[in-house]
C-alpha cells in the first residue's frame, strides 16, 4: 500500500496504526509489518500489513502537532493518491478487471469583513463499495493591531464508508503576535467533537520563534491535550519541544532538538507513558550536485533508552541532474521497543523529460532475523 507524502532526507518515517472491520463499525487493530518507509523508486510511503480477510481496512496517521504551526492549512492531512497491492502464492486463472471512480473538488468564498466559507468534497466508488468526504468550514481572520492578528475557524466534517457515517465538529482559534520579523508568538486552541462515537479532543498550544542572528533560528513550544473516549476514559498529554538551527557556513547546517511527551489518565483508568528525545543532524551541501546528511537521536521511553542513527547522501554527477545516485540509512524505534533498520541505494536516470529509469536495492529489518532484501527496477514513460 502506498500514498504520496512529503519527504526530507534522513527523516522519512511516519507514525501509523492499522485497523480492520467486518461490518464497518467495530474496529480491531492490525499489525503493520516492518517499518513504513519512503520509497525512492516511486516517490511515496510504502506500508505493509499482515494478511487479512476483513471487508474494511483503515490506516490512521497522527496529524501535525499544532504547536509546530498555527497555520490552518496544515491542520488536515489529505491522501492525494492511494494504491493497494495483494500478492498470493496461488493465483486465479484468466483476466480480472474492475472499474473505479474518484471525484474531488474544493471552493472558497470570501464573504467580507474577514469571513470566508470553504467547501471540500471527495467522492469515490469501486465495486461493492462507495465513500465520501465532505467538509464545510467558516473562517475568520483579522489584524487586531499592527503586530497582533486573530484567526478562527469552525467546520463540519462528514465522511462515510458504506453505512459507517462519521460526523465531526472542528474548531480552532489562533492569536499571533509578531513584534519583529525575527520574533513571533502564537497561542492556539483547537478541538473536535464527534457525534458518531469517536473521541473528543481539546488542545491548547503555545508556539514561539526567534532569529536572534543571521544563520541562527530558535523554536520553542508546548501543548496540553485532553482526549475523552466514549467509554468514559479521559487522558492528558503534555508536549514540550525545543529546537535550534545553526548555519555557520552556507554549505553546512546543524540542527538540534529536544522533545518531551507525557501521557497520563485523568479518569476511567489506563496507563501512563513518558518519552524524551534528544537529537542532532548535520547536513553538508557545498554544491547543488552533492548532499550529505547524518544525525543521531537518543530516545528514552519509560526509562528504557535507545540510540538511533540516520544518514543520507545524494550525488548528481552530470549537468542538470540527469543521473542521480542516493544512499539512505535509518533506524526507527517501533512500539514494543524494537529498532527497525532500513538501507536503500537508488540510481535514477532522467532519460528524456519525464521519462525515467530507476533501480533500487533495499534492505529492511526489525530485530534479529527479520531482514528483507528487495531489488526494484522501474521504467516510467508518460503518455
Amino acid at each position: 500500500m502506498g500514498g504520496q507524502a512529503a519527504h526530507s532526507p534522513g527523516r522519512s518515517r511516519v507514525h501509523l496504526t492499522a485497523w480492520r472491520s467486518d461490518n464497518g463499525s467495530q474496529w480491531t487493530p492490525v499489525a503493520i509489518l516492518g517499518t513504513p518507509f519512503f520509497s525512492e523508486v516511486y516517490d511515496r510511503f510504502e506500508i505493509e500489513i499482515e494478511p487479512l480477510g476483513a471487508r474494511y481496512l483503515k490506516i490512521v496517521t497522527r496529524p501535525l502537532n499544532r504547536v509546530a504551526t498555527p497555520d490552518a492549512t496544515f491542520q488536515d492531512i489529505f491522501v492525494t493518491e492511494l494504491q493497494t497491492y495483494f500478492t498470493s502464492a496461488v493465483g486465479s486463472p484468466g483476466w480480472q478487471g474492475s472499474t473505479q471512480a474518484l471525484a474531488s473538488g474544493s471552493t472558497r468564498l470570501q464573504l467580507g469583513a474577514g469571513f470566508a466559507y470553504d467547501l471540500s468534497a471527495i467522492l469515490s466508488k469501486s465495486p461493492g463499495t462507495h465513500a465520501y468526504y465532505l467538509i464545510n468550514g467558516l473562517s475568520y481572520g483579522r489584524r487586531m493591531a499592527e503586530i497582533v492578528s486573530l484567526d478562527a475557524r469552525i467546520a463540519r466534517q462528514d465522511q462515510q464508508q458504506q453505512q459507517a457515517h462519521q460526523g465531526l465538529f472542528l474548531y480552532s482559534a489562533a492569536l499571533t503576535v509578531n513584534e519583529w520579523p525575527t520574533l513571533g508568538h502564537s497561542l492556539v486552541y483547537s478541538g473536535q467533537v464527534s457525534e458518531s462515537g469517536a473521541a473528543t479532543i481539546n488542545s491548547l498550544s503555545l508556539y514561539n520563534r526567534a532569529t536572534p542572528y543571521r544563520g541562527i533560528g530558535l523554536l520553542a513550544g508546548g501543548s496540553v491535550n485532553y482526549t475523552a473516549q466514549p467509554s468514559g476514559q479521559t487522558t492528558r498529554n503534555d508536549i514540550v519541544t525545543v529546537s535550534a538551527t545553526i548555519q555557520p557556513h552556507r554549505a553546512v547546517t546543524v540542527t538540534s532538538g529536544y522533545a518531551y511527551s507525557a501521557t497520563r489518565p485523568i479518569s476511567g483508568g489506563g496507563s501512563s507513558s513518558l518519552n524524551n528525545r534528544l537529537e542532532g543532524t548535520v547536513t553538508f551541501a557545498p554544491v547543488p550536485a552533492l548532499f550529505v546528511s547524518g544525525g543521531l537521536s537518543h530516545v528514552i521511553v519509560d526509562r528504557q533508552s535507545y540510540t538511533l542513527a540516520n544518514g543520507a547522501a545524494t550525488v548528481s554527477p552530470f549537468r542538470e541532474g540527469a543521473l542521480q545516485f542516493s544512499l539512505n540509512v535509518s533506524q526507527t524505534l517501533e512500539p514494543g521497543g524494537q529498532v527497525s533498520k532500513v538501507f536503500s541505494a537508488v540510481a535514477r536516470w532522467y532519460i528524456h523529460r519525464a521519462t525515467t529509469l530507476t533501480a533500487a536495492y533495499t534492505v529492511a529489518g526489525q530485530g534479529p532475523g527479520g531482514t528483507v532484501n528487495s531489488i526494484d527496477v522501474n521504467l516510467r514513460i508518460p503518455l
